[in-house]
């Protein structure tokens, strides 16, 4: 960068750091960003934001699946989320969207959504909870209470949330269906929980598909050299998208994705196939035991995504110099899960790898966030047929190397 681009990025922080000017810079933090911005800025915001969108791809569609959702609402999810979430929180590098950690807690509480009728109709009413409780708190202040949440605590969910990423991603990423895993152990049958669903899996072993276990392999260990590769040409590539589009390729020149031989491997469009359309607005089934019923569930993940944005937020604007209003954020958050429910999606937060891979790649405002959403929706646009061939090995390998990373042994000492 040069002295120049330096000295306009101080003035740039200035502007930003500076008390709004009126009622819309105070409701749309956004529109603050748009008045100071500067031509050379839209280069820079471009790149970050198309760096993104690769990461984002095969994220979304991969969280999707583990909070028991078609990877389409992975994708729509991700686009409201970064958005929104750029127009309405206060971090000016904060990437929303589908996250490990919500992922989880939506899927561990899978039962009680099934309790409460059809999973996903339960998702999307939970979803516009957590929004609307977010917004609560940050209109009545209430951001600086999520300080009180200890590391150690954070540290230990993380670490339990990778354990179950993969032990939940273990059947794809070895090609065992539902359908062929054992019911009972020892002669009963446990309740479901992660270990006993770990031993069902090892007692089903006889099933594993094996071109869908090599698929799997092959993209979990091209992630890996990718991410090695990072480090030794000083610039973060987008690991996850370039392993899954490797792997895809092979898939569809062998066959696998697209004959319907006994080797064939499950695909995207097996599950729910992507289309060139927009996602029509959902209106969720709304009653007072379903509102009861999953009322603690909604405070729970509804704290942990608060948490979550708000550390990566703060984290990231004294790192660059600019101010955050915890409270604020919290109305960005709950604008993005209230979003994610109209059009048929999950609860999002704020994402840790995503948001590095921005601030890594150059990004210098919020357009960079809200790029990498209209980003999303271009390609998915452009390439949802050849994205419908992609293996749910790939998206299974792709999880189970998040999920081990998650495991961070030498923090939890």
């Amino acid at each position: 960068m040069s002295a120049k681009q330096e000295q306009l990025d101080a003035e740039t922080i200035r502007r930003f750091n500076g008390p709004p000017k009126d009622a819309l810079e105070t409701f749309l933090p956004f529109v603050r960003t748009m008045r100071g911005y500067q031509r050379w800025f839209l280069r820079r915001d471009l790149v970050a934001g198309l760096t993104v969108a690769l990461f984002t791809i095969p994220q979304g569609m991969a969280y999707a699946l583990i909070a028991g959702f078609p990877p389409s609402a992975g994708i729509y999810t991700a686009i409201v989320a970064s958005i929104l979430g750029a127009a309405f929180g206060s971090s000016e590098y904060l990437i929303n969207g589908p996250t490990n950690a919500i992922a989880v807690m939506l899927a561990s509480n899978i039962s009680l959504f099934a309790a409460n009728g059809d999973a996903v109709h339960a998702i999307i009413l939970l979803t516009l909870m957590i929004g609307l409780l977010q917004i609560f708190a940050g209109v009545v202040r209430m951001g600086s209470l999520t300080r009180f949440v200890s590391e150690a605590v954070l540290i230990g969910f993380t670490a339990g949330a990778g354990l179950f990423i993969v032990i939940n991603q273990l059947p794809s990423f070895l090609g065992i269906e539902s359908s062929s895993i054992v019911g009972d152990l020892w002669g009963y049958e446990p309740p479901r929980a992660a270990i006993f669903d770990l031993l069902r899996l090892l007692h089903s072993l006889e099933h594993v598909h094996l071109a869908t276990m090599a698929l799997s392999i092959g993209t979990f260990v091209l992630v890996r050299l990718f991410q090695r590769l990072d480090s030794r040409i000083g610039r973060k590539l987008p690991a996850p998208f370039m392993a899954v589009l490797i792997i895809g390729l092979i898939a569809w020149a062998i066959g696998l994705s697209v004959e319907d031989t006994p080797h064939k491997v499950k695909a995207v469009r097996d599950i729910e196939p992507l289309t060139r359309e927009l996602p029509s607005l959902t209106l969720p089934h709304i009653t007072y035991d379903g509102l009861r019923t999953l009322f603690g569930a909604a405070v729970a993940i509804a704290l942990m995504g608060s948490v979550e944005a708000i550390a990566i937020g703060k984290a990231l604007a004294a790192k660059a110099g600019h101010s955050f209003d915890a409270s604020k954020q919290l109305i960005g958050e709950g604008l993005c899960n209230v979003g994610a429910a109209a059009v048929g999606g999950f609860a999002s937060s704020g994402s840790f790898s995503r948001t590095a891979v921005n601030y890594e790649a150059g990004a210098i405002t919020r357009m960079s966030c809200i790029f990498s959403g209209v980003l999303v929706l271009l390609v998915l646009f452009a390439l949802a047929p050849a994205a419908n061939l992609i293996p749910i090995a790939a998206l299974a390998g792709t999880l189970v190397h998040i999920g081990l990373k998650l495991v961070d042994v030498a923090r939890m000492k």
